[in-house]
């Protein structure tokens, strides 16, 4: 019987990168505040989590990077892509990219085969 592959699911925030007055202000909060260095200086263990992230790609692990966003498309970089290996959701939020997931690994563990799955969408 063939080996299931693992999947792992991993949370990072929706807005993360946005600034307000204070943790509680309903208003005056601005999209895009920070800068990629003070988002992780910011975050106690950010850095481990990123090399979290690569070590569960090196080891064959398919991640997928997708946004609970209301509507937009998730797009990577290259050197996310590429030299990572994180694979883009597209369109798809979290949940559907998760069912998309599951149903690429039941036909194959090849990470530029999965990947190719989720550019088609």
């Amino acid at each position: 019987m063939k080996q299931k592959a693992n999947v792992h699911i991993i949370a990072t925030g929706g807005t993360i990168a946005g600034r307000a007055d204070s943790a509680a202000a309903t208003v005056g909060y601005k999209a895009g505040e920070l800068t990629v260095g003070q988002l992780i200086a910011s975050v106690p263990g950010l850095e481990k989590l990123a090399g979290l992230f690569k070590k569960t790609v090196a080891s064959g692990v398919p991640v997928v990077i997708a946004t609970r966003c209301g509507g937009g498309i998730v797009v990577l970089s290259e050197e996310m892509t590429v030299r990572n290996g994180f694979i883009a959701s597209g369109l798809l939020n979290p949940q559907k990219a998760k069912i998309l997931l599951q149903l690429a690994l039941t036909k194959t563990n090849e990470m530029k085969e999965i990947r190719a799955m989720f550019q088609r969408r």
